[in-house]
């Protein structure tokens, strides 16, 4: 997997390319926030539908998830596309999910996953 960092301030100036390059490259952003508004997290992830969407398999309860469609011409700010508990933003343009946002651990626990399917 390929991952880039970037700020928060770089994701929203940017989004429309960086969706691009999520959904062209497959590139996993980790986003660092400087205002931790969700559980005094200090990052998010913000990657394609095929990793990132996995967040929705790791409890094995099918309401874990809890996607949210985001348009992504109606961002506003970073809190808008950012995950929450029970909170996946899943990032949409022209209707297309192009990436889905998850919190820094489920995100590790995707990565665990992947390994272990492509280790079996």
């Amino acid at each position: 997997m390929k991952e880039q960092q970037l700020n928060e301030e770089d994701l929203l100036a940017n989004l429309s390319l960086i969706l691009d390059k999520i959904e062209k490259e497959q590139i996993v952003f980790i986003v660092n926030v400087s205002n931790p508004y969700c559980l005094g997290n200090t990052a998010f992830v913000i990657g394609p539908q095929s990793i990132c969407g996995l967040v929705l398999r790791l409890d094995g309860d099918p309401e874990y998830g809890w996607p949210v469609n985001i348009d992504a011409g109606k961002v506003n700010s970073v809190r808008d596309i950012s995950p929450a508990p029970r909170r996946h933003p899943f990032i949409t343009r022209d209707g297309k999910c192009i990436a889905v946002s998850v919190q820094l651990d489920e995100y590790e626990a995707i990565k665990k996953l992947i390994k272990e399917k492509q280790d079996a």
